[in-house]
């Protein structure tokens, strides 16, 4: 990918050389001597690419760099193409742009900006994926914390275990946590919640709500689509 992404760039600045040159994407200003006419090239050209850069880092990743180039060549031509009609008016003299002028300014900026843009979002489709590793139950847990293990439940992302020690937030997901546990006589309950069978004291009913009492004397609730598992251990009527 180093040799590729190098040769892409080298022929990214002939092209642009060559585009910015030749097909004078922005124009020359009447009113402005060559090195002056340069000068606003350059900084046409960083607007451009800084407006187009910010919008490529915005579009969702897992777009085509194909398509995340595409999106932001055409989306940053439009306030490039309007700043370059106001120096037009500017310095070429008239009260308003030319409108044919500027959609022949626009449509030449397309290819400039599209290839600037491509060779930077090449390497987006290249990267690998990093897949961050999980931990298991019994390397987040202490052995001890892992045998005294009662209930889990889901809290903001991560998973709170209930042990005979005590309570602790621990970096996991609900459903890896349990999966952790398929080895033990428990089950989930709600959709934020687990608990071994063992662990239940209890059980009370309020209306067509169904709750659990645990050895430490918390109620957990019963998830409707859940009570049939409920009732098949044995822990509701």
């Amino acid at each position: 990918m180093g040799c590729i992404g190098a040769a892409l760039r080298v022929g990214w600045i002939v092209l642009v050389l060559f585009l910015g040159f030749e097909l004078e994407p922005f124009g020359w200003f009447e009113g402005l001597t060559p090195p002056e006419n340069l000068l606003a090239f350059v900084g046409l050209s960083a607007l451009f690419g800084a407006l187009a850069e910010l919008i490529r880092s915005q579009l969702p990743r897992q777009w085509k760099g194909f398509t995340r180039a595409s999106v932001a060549t055409i989306a940053a031509a439009v306030p490039t193409v309007i700043v370059l009609a106001l120096l037009e008016i500017r310095y070429d003299g008239g009260n308003s742009p030319d409108v044919a002028s500027t959609l022949w300014h626009y449509i030449k900026l397309l290819p400039f900006g599209f290839v600037a843009m491509l060779s930077l979002s090449w390497g987006d489709d290249q990267k690998p994926v990093r897949v961050r590793k999980r931990l298991t139950l019994k390397q987040l847990l202490t052995q001890s914390e892992l045998t005294g293990l009662f209930a889990m439940s889901a809290e903001q992302g991560k998973v709170r275990a209930y042990t005979e020690r005590g309570e602790r937030l621990i970096d996991s997901r609900l459903v890896d946590a349990i999966a952790d546990m398929l080895d033990v006589d428990g089950l989930q309950i709600h959709r934020d919640w687990w608990v071994k069978r063992r662990a239940v004291t209890g059980s009370e009913r309020t209306g067509k709500s169904i709750s659990l009492t645990l050895v430490n004397g918390r109620s957990v609730p019963v998830g409707p689509a859940y009570a049939h598992l409920v009732r098949s251990a044995g822990l509701i009527d």
